[in-house]
């Protein structure tokens, strides 16, 4: 036992030995890796050493990007003068509403006091005799109106008396023969 717990003690301290020496080299080489990356994205970035293509890419992409920020730019611009000119607009607009308004009041107060100046005598007695024709005409309207109302009212009585006296007399008629047409049929 004392021989087992010994043997795994060497391969415990072999496993530490080697993890430590594997440790070292992942370390050394997680290093280079992130040295070399450095260098890349750095000649990348300060295109130190760039393909001809990766070079006319690059200016592509730029200058497209370049291009976009400017319509937008022009775009902005162009929003915020139609916006400024809107308003413009709205503020004359709101200043020529209240300038009528103004000038409407003011023609008819000078209406209502050349028309109590110079024409309210005038204007009352020809109201009063145009009123007067209006009344009239209208209880002539309304007398004819009855009349013929009346009219129709007796000429639908007389109507309907007749009406009723023929469909009796038809219903009459026609009933009696057949009451007798079923007695002589039941005798048979």
């Amino acid at each position: 036992m004392v021989h087992a717990q010994g043997r795994q003690e060497a391969a415990r301290s072999a496993h530490s030995d080697t993890t430590a020496v594997h440790n070292d080299t992942t370390g050394e080489l997680e290093r280079k890796i992130q040295h070399t990356m450095q260098c890349l994205e750095r000649r990348n970035q300060n295109y130190v050493m760039v393909s001809r293509k990766r070079m006319l890419f690059t200016s592509w992409r730029r200058a497209a990007k370049q291009q976009k920020a400017f319509l937008y730019c022009v775009a902005n611009v162009l929003e915020k003068s139609m916006c400024k000119k809107g308003f413009v607009y709205l503020t004359g607009s709101a200043r020529d509403i209240h300038y009528t308004e103004n000038v409407t009041r003011a023609l008819k107060k000078f209406t209502a006091r050349f028309f109590h100046a110079n024409c309210s005598d005038a204007f009352t007695k020809w109201k009063h005799y145009g009123l007067s024709r209006v009344e009239q005409q209208k209880t002539a309207t309304q007398t004819e109106l009855q009349a013929r109302n009346k009219e129709f009212d007796d000429y639908l009585a007389k109507v309907s008396e007749v009406n009723a006296a023929r469909c009796f007399k038809f219903f009459l008629g026609g009933r009696t023969s057949d009451v007798w047409r079923a007695w002589a049929n039941v005798g048979r």
